[in-house]
């Protein structure tokens, strides 16, 4: 990576375990060198549970204020729904209640349900926990799930779109698995 930074610099690499990457992100934002001298490659829980999850309200940093240098991932992902479910497009699901189903905190099927329901206002009802998406489409209590890798949903089940047995509701660009590197803001000297 060095020969890429004139002058060719040193790196010193830390360790900053804590929740998800959140006590990392803290650290670019506020108490790391301005002007790109620290560099994180941060889970995607860093900047996602920020924007959905319980953690928005307790952050101490501004994600705006982080300079985003790219993403190791490209993916592109799906919210499906059950055929039978009220809503069978995107616009129905602002106006319809649907119940979808996630895994744990953190994860693409959760966090992109939350950023649904917080930032259009969709009319998801999430119920989450469970171990996987098989899981979750297995379920009696579930309509549809959200951050649905396309390549997988292609590779493994296209059987479920070619048969009429879910709709696609939407496509989502990666937002919840990227893992971006960030630098420092550059306010700082």
């Amino acid at each position: 990576m060095m020969k890429y930074v004139p002058g060719n610099p040193s790196l010193k690499f830390k360790m900053m375990p804590g929740m998800g990457s959140l006590y990392a992100a803290a650290a670019i934002a506020g108490l790391a060198p301005g002007y790109g001298l620290a560099i994180a490659a941060l889970l995607p829980e860093a900047i996602m549970e920020l924007l959905a999850g319980a953690a928005a309200k307790k952050r101490k940093y501004d994600l705006l204020e982080l300079i985003y240098l790219g993403s190791a991932s490209n993916s592109t992902y799906v919210c499906i729904v059950d055929s039978n479910a009220p809503a069978k497009n995107f616009k129905q699901a602002l106006q319809r209640p649907m119940i979808m189903g996630a895994s744990a905190a953190g994860g693409p099927s959760r966090d992109s349900v939350l950023i649904l329901i917080n930032f259009l206002g969709a009319k998801f009802r999430l119920v989450d926990g469970y171990r996987d998406r098989a899981q979750v489409f297995g379920s009696m209590r579930t309509q549809g799930l959200c951050g649905y890798s396309w390549s997988r949903l292609k590779r493994q089940s296209f059987d479920l779109v070619i048969d009429n047995k879910v709709n696609l509701l939407l496509q989502l660009y990666d937002f919840t698995t990227a893992e971006p590197a960030v630098i420092g803001t550059g306010s700082r000297s």
